[in-house]
């Protein structure tokens, strides 16, 4: 088995390139998602309860849940307070990892685990994997993605963009970099190619 690790940007379309590559890929792949992941620990009690108790019940919406875009706020205006959060979280990401990845090695029927990683170089995510994957495109292309996905100013928008290492960085680091310039057929070729590259079953 070929253990994938797939990162970029925000709004680089790591997300958009991780479902092509299942839908391609013959049913050979399993995935894990970093962000689903964060998304589900937010919402069990024990999280809620060391996040609560860290950062104060200012977190929580008027149902007692996380309120993520309040979190978000916080972390974001300031740094010690992000490595606070990463602390809480990112050991809990890296169990599920692991363990995700287990279950895969111990399939006959999976021969790509892909690992959909957003702050793969920022944070050194503790995986086993054969390559990484840098799914790319242009800032003023993130910018205008962000914008239109979520309810956020300009300011802020290129304030969660500077707080991950530059897209060049990252594709400089890479060992296969995908371009994503928005044309869902040329991610599709992309992938084909790289599968056949890898000697991997495809559609």
């Amino acid at each position: 088995m070929i253990t994938l690790v797939v990162t970029g940007g925000i709004a680089t379309g790591k997300s958009a390139f991780c479902r092509a590559l299942l839908r391609i890929s013959a049913g050979s792949s399993r995935l894990f998602d970093c962000d689903q992941c964060v998304h589900g620990l937010l919402t069990t009690e024990p999280i809620i309860a060391r996040l609560t108790e860290v950062f104060g019940e200012n977190v929580l919406d008027q149902r007692g849940q996380i309120d993520r875009v309040k979190l978000r706020d916080i972390v974001f205006s300031d740094a010690s307070l992000k490595s606070l959060l990463e602390g809480i979280i990112h050991p809990e990401v890296r169990r599920f990892c692991r363990s995700a990845r287990n279950e895969a090695l111990a399939s006959s029927d999976v021969s790509l685990f892909v690992a959909d990683v957003p702050l793969f170089y920022e944070n050194g995510f503790p995986i086993e994997n054969d390559m990484t994957v840098v799914v790319a495109t242009t800032r003023t292309t993130q910018l205008k993605r962000l914008l239109n996905r979520s309810p956020l100013d300009s300011k802020t928008a290129e304030h969660i963009i500077d707080a991950q290492l530059p897209i060049s960085r990252k594709v400089e680091l890479a060992d296969i970099v995908m371009w994503n310039g928005g044309e869902l057929s040329s991610m599709d070729r992309q992938i084909e190619y790289f599968l056949k590259w890898m000697e991997l079953p495809s559609n």
